[in-house]
């Protein structure tokens, strides 16, 4: 699936991988972890 995908364009899948990731829960669970040490 990856390599029909992409191919050998590496740089597309990271690119379309970070596009996907919903980053406010993982900020989210960043600033909790970070409080807990503070």
């Amino acid at each position: 699936s990856y390599y029909h995908d992409y191919g050998p364009a590496r740089g597309d899948f990271v690119s379309a991988f970070f596009e996907v990731v919903d980053w406010d829960e993982p900020a989210a669970r960043y600033d909790q972890a970070v409080e807990l040490f503070e």
